[in-house]
């Protein structure tokens, strides 16, 4: 009886923890090519700015477009607690303020065409892993 009911919280705690884990492991294998944000940035770029807003667990737009040889602005709010902004492509890691207190801007300047990760970087919450969004260059 008592195996069963260990078992049984065992396999709860690893339906919730393992993925968790798992995520900060690969993260942690991952390896990318930083460019600078604003390198190569012409002053004749055509600028687009975009209003992200973090909400646990996601961004709004999840997606964005942006075409290559732009220069970039991202304006981010967040809707509840203190979230983070990471394009790792790019160096780019802010810290986003609790609701009410104010709004982060990130910059940078599109070169190559693809599509990059960005996700949140402060802890927010048990589904925080899995808090991202992507950033497709056209």
């Amino acid at each position: 009886m008592f195996f069963r009911i260990l078992s049984k919280r065992m396999l709860i705690l690893l339906k919730w923890v393992h993925p968790v884990i798992v995520g900060f492991v690969l993260a942690g294998c991952s390896s990318v090519v930083v460019i600078p944000p604003l390198e190569g940035l012409p002053p004749d770029a055509p600028e687009q700015r975009i209003k992200i807003t973090a909400q646990k667990y996601r961004f709004e737009p999840e997606t964005i477009k942006v075409p290559i040889d732009t220069h970039v602005f991202i304006d981010i709010e967040s809707l509840d607690v203190i979230h983070g902004f990471n394009i790792e492509r790019y160096g780019i890691e802010k810290e986003i303020p609790a609701k009410g207190r104010g709004t982060v801007t990130v910059e940078f300047y599109t070169r190559e065409r693809g599509t990059y990760k960005f996700k949140c970087s402060h802890l927010c919450g048990i589904k925080h892993p899995w808090m991202n969004g992507k950033l497709v260059v056209e």
